[in-house]
């Protein structure tokens, strides 16, 4: 599997748009209404303090998005944002996403924590996140208003002496490339 996380362009904003707006991505997601293409270009395009990157996989297949938002630089600390096209779903890329966005933060921001939030019914994630070495830390309780209902968020972090005394940087060779050598 090879794996490559870039610079989100212009050209990417058509396809991480269909991706975001179709129900069962944004179901996961803190998304209240569809987005517009031309709200997407506006994200884009203006500045902000948070990383975003396109996730590639092969050589030129997007498959996602994978972000750091809520930076904190006193306390070296970022909220880790993950989405898959639901095409996707179930065939290990966005583990090896999210371990290479963490080795990313890590080494190359010198972050220490990195914490997101899980709603209410994700069980995939949550197992996912903790395969990787997350630890739950909690639950906000009625966290969000969706679909007509309070959803509570387990929330998770990771240290990065945790990330790195867990067995799984292997198949990263460079700070945004992953490739174990399979397809």
């Amino acid at each position: 599997m090879r794996i490559r996380l870039r610079e989100i362009q212009e050209s990417d904003l058509a396809f991480l748009n269909q991706c975001r707006n179709k129900p069962s991505v944004s179901r996961q997601l803190n998304l209240f209404q569809p987005q517009s293409l031309e709200r997407e270009r506006q994200w884009l395009l203006t500045p902000k303090n948070e990383i975003h990157f396109l996730i590639v996989a092969g050589k030129t297949e997007a498959i996602g998005q994978v972000s750091l938002i809520h930076f904190s630089h006193k306390d070296k600390k970022a909220e880790f944002t993950i989405f898959l096209d639901d095409t996707f779903w179930g065939r290990g890329y966005g583990k090896t996403a999210t371990r290479l966005m963490l080795h990313y933060a890590f080494t190359e921001l010198n972050l220490h924590k990195i914490y997101l939030h899980v709603y209410e019914g994700n069980e995939r994630a949550r197992n996912m996140y903790k395969s990787i070495g997350f630890i739950e830390e909690g639950k906000l309780r009625d966290f969000i208003f969706k679909d007509g209902n309070y959803i509570s968020a387990h929330i998770y972090g990771i240290l990065s002496h945790e990330f790195f005394t867990h067995p799984n940087t292997d198949g990263i060779v460079e700070p945004l490339l992953y490739d174990d050598g399979t397809l």
